[in-house]
């Protein structure tokens, strides 16, 4: 095996690797969470609740542009738990 490489057959093997759409960190193809955070690879149109893949830009079933920020629900200010976060961690010191 002379003048030979250990990777020569691998040399043309093309890797498909998926960038984490908050951590960047490379995965593989077709993985369905980030390995190294947990994050879905996958995104949800906001307009037709589609699955896509991390890296759209546009939803391929209804062209809604993914770039474009989710509209935030509107503020029922009558009813303190449309805006109360769900879990609160005190403050050191504080009494609960």
């Amino acid at each position: 095996m002379k003048g030979t490489s250990f990777y020569s057959n691998y040399d043309n093997l093309e890797i498909n690797e998926m960038k984490c759409p908050k951590c960047s960190f490379e995965n593989r193809e077709g993985a369905k969470f980030c390995l190294k955070c947990g994050n879905p690879m996958e995104l949800r149109c906001s307009s037709c609740g589609k699955a896509l893949p991390a890296e759209a830009v546009f939803c391929d079933e209804c062209g809604h542009d993914l770039r474009e920020p989710k509209e935030a629900p509107p503020i029922d200010f009558e009813q303190p738990q449309s805006y109360t976060p769900k879990f609160r961690v005190p403050l050191e010191g504080a009494r609960i």
